[in-house]
């Protein structure tokens, strides 16, 4: 009778890392190369979208909410979305640029690990660029699949040795999972602590202390989020949007975009028109 076989290797892919990446869906949105100058600031933060960039050339200063980046030649760059104010661009700034976005926005990996936002270029970088440019319109099977290879081997350079921005945010996976299969409809306080399994204030409480806003604030910012992209995608009016979003109130919904962005959502939805129709760099 033969023996067990005692020295099997068994694969497995159920890592937290590689459930994040998976359900992360995200989506590429636009390639190309372009040379920008001292008129990029007034165009630069419209675009809803993650941000990758490959500097061949000159140098500029983009403005975060929060921090600022210095961009310089040779360097590869991670952007986050929703958080470009301006920019500053004193000398031509030439650059491959790649934006993309999440999906559903709201469960995706990048909002838990980390990554590093600059790092330096290599050739092979401008090569992969220059090939992605020349697959990115394209729908056959081979060029659909070298463009998301090129776009995910890009991404994890950034994400070598990623840390979890706070590893307590772990414990509301059921909660951002919730919000995410009901973002088109009203989400209350009480729903949330029931997908927590957690009385309301004890939810509320933890969840603030965890993310450094409240459930509800939450809530609408990732709603806003999705409605900027959905404008950014001018498909559907501000009305339909709103309505999808689950905000029957457009008053409500108008006044919390303009909070969240500066401007209401019709002017940010013309702000886009004109950009793209004027051929603006990104």
């Amino acid at each position: 009778m033969p023996k067990p076989c005692t020295n099997k290797r068994k694969y497995e892919t159920s890592s937290d890392a590689e459930t994040f990446v998976n359900s992360g869906n995200l989506q590429l949105i636009e390639c190309g190369y372009a040379e920008v100058n001292d008129e990029w600031h007034k165009f630069v933060a419209v675009f809803p979208y993650y941000r990758l960039y490959l500097v061949t050339g000159g140098k500029a200063v983009m403005y975060l909410k929060d921090s600022s980046i210095d961009l310089e030649e040779g360097y590869l760059y991670l952007i986050p979305s929703f958080q470009v104010v301006t920019s500053k661009c004193a000398d031509i700034l030439k650059h491959y640029y790649l934006h993309f976005s999440s999906k559903n926005n709201i469960s995706s990996f990048m909002e838990f690990f980390k990554p590093v936002q600059k790092m330096p270029a290599t050739e092979t970088d401008r090569q992969l660029f220059d090939e992605l440019l020349d697959c990115f319109s394209k729908e056959d099977v081979s060029s659909v699949l070298k463009k998301e290879g090129i776009f995910r081997y890009l991404l994890a350079k950034f994400y070598e040795n990623a840390e979890y921005y706070n590893v307590e945010m772990m414990r509301f996976e059921s909660v951002l999972n919730y919000i995410d299969g009901h973002i088109g409809e009203h989400i209350d306080a009480a729903a949330l602590a029931s997908a927590a399994n957690l009385s309301e204030v004890y939810f509320s409480n933890l969840f603030s202390k965890t993310f450094g806003i409240s459930p509800i604030k939450y809530v609408n910012y990732k709603k806003m989020n999705i409605a900027a992209t959905m404008l950014a995608e001018n498909k559907m009016s501000v009305k339909e949007i709103a309505w999808s979003l689950g905000y029957e109130n457009e008053m409500y919904f108008f006044r919390l975009f303009k909070k969240t962005f500066g401007i209401p959502p019709g002017t940010y939805k013309k702000q886009l028109a004109s950009t793209v129709s004027g051929g603006n760099a990104r």
